[in-house]
């Protein structure tokens, strides 16, 4: 498989996205000769870099003002809306295909643009694929992104 990678306005090599799709979060995770390569289950563990290191402010930075190039957390005229926390912050095994409602809804209009869709109808079918907290009170409400993409893919918004 081959991926492609851009650099942020920070300098950081970054993988580029497809705006067709919902994102889920990014995967910070590297070949064994230290080169980025997305979901790489051989090196599959957090980076341990604390919230005030330089390389982790400048990448969260980076990676928020490429998303918000590409037209996630925008308000309604078109200036950049605060950007939800797990859209730009690895998890730790950078496997994981969930990501908060508001890190989802973020991305609608990114995604009805990229699909000529209704940006209504598809926040209707974000909406219907969030998963509640596990038995009500424990973590927050989560959404699959595969499984989302997966009912775009067969028309559930249109």
């Amino acid at each position: 498989t081959t991926y492609v990678t851009t650099t942020d306005d920070q300098g950081n090599t970054i993988f580029a996205i497809d705006p067709k799709f919902f994102q889920s979060r990014p995967s910070f995770t590297i070949d064994s000769s230290g080169n980025p390569l997305p979901c790489n289950a051989a090196n599959s563990a957090g980076s341990n870099l604390g919230p005030t290191n330089p390389k982790l402010v400048s990448r969260v930075k980076g990676y928020a003002d490429y998303l918000h190039k590409m037209g996630v957390a925008k308000n309604a005229n078109d200036t950049d809306a605060p950007m939800p926390v797990d859209l730009v912050t690895g998890d730790f095994t950078g496997f994981d295909p969930d990501i908060t409602e508001a890190g989802a809804l973020a991305q609608v209009n990114m995604v009805a643009s990229a699909r000529g869709l209704n940006a209504v109808k598809l926040r209707a079918v974000v909406e219907a694929h969030v998963d509640g907290r596990n038995l009500w009170v424990f973590g927050a409400p989560s959404v699959n992104v595969l499984e989302l993409n997966r009912a775009i893919d067969a028309g559930a918004a249109g």
